[in-house]
């Protein structure tokens, strides 16, 4: 059986909400995906945060 064309929809989301809103509109069900860059970034964010707020009940 020969495949065809895939009909598989997915984009790396941004985190404008614009560019959602437009991607929800052109391909409603596609799927998210969360880039590297982004993920580090917000795991970044959250250590530091859980960093700082030990740091503040430890003084």
């Amino acid at each position: 059986m020969a495949a065809g064309p895939s009909r598989r929809r997915d984009h790396c989301r941004d985190r404008a909400s614009a560019y959602t809103r437009a991607v929800k509109e052109a391909a409603p069900h596609a799927l998210e995906i969360t880039d590297r860059w982004h993920l580090l970034q917000n795991l970044g964010a959250a250590v530091e945060k859980t960093c700082h707020h030990s740091r503040t009940m430890t003084s």
